[in-house]
């Protein structure tokens, strides 16, 4: 959703379905030889909301690209189990960039392209190891330090509501 400040400045909330992603090792980590590369440490569901300030370009005719940035809020709506128990995923507030283009069909319809790319640091807690073989979580405390680093892409149909000027400010 996006609301224009003056012709070329607007302001951009953006919002999308999440889905479970795995948080997998990579690599051999010396510290421990047992937990081999690709082991699924825990499922979870990441949400992003990327707040931006945009300036759109007017002199393309009905062509109107933009370039902004803002800060993305982060955090995780599920975790599931895996190796790890009892996972507690931190929210985050990192910076966001963002550029795309509008093409306006008519005076009041159009369609956008848009892509963002945010940069966001997370660190999660767990209580405990599930390792195969033994029934109940083992007990231990691991901190995982992370960037979670999205590129959001959108395909959008726009609709301008309202007469020839903006609501927030006459230029």
């Amino acid at each position: 959703m996006g609301v224009f400040l003056t012709r070329n400045v607007s302001v951009d909330v953006s919002g999308g379905i999440p889905f479970y992603v795995k948080d997998k090792t990579k690599g051999y980590n010396p510290a421990n030889p047992g937990l081999f590369s690709g082991t699924t440490l825990a499922q979870i569901m990441p949400a992003i909301i990327p707040i931006t300030v945009l300036y759109h370009f007017d002199n393309f005719g009905p062509l109107r690209p933009y370039i902004g940035g803002g800060v993305a809020v982060g955090w995780s709506f599920d975790n599931r189990n895996a190796f790890l128990s009892d996972v507690h995923v931190g929210g985050s507030v990192g910076p966001v960039v963002q550029g795309g283009v509008d093409y306006m069909i008519n005076r009041d319809w159009g369609v956008s392209l848009d892509v963002k790319k945010a940069f966001n640091y997370v660190e999660a807690h767990s209580n405990g190891l599930n390792i195969p073989g033994i029934p109940a979580p083992v007990p231990a405390e691991t901190i995982q330090h992370t960037h979670f680093d999205p590129w959001l892409f959108s395909i959008s149909l726009l609709y301008r509501f309202g007469g020839g000027e903006p609501l927030l400010a006459r230029y």
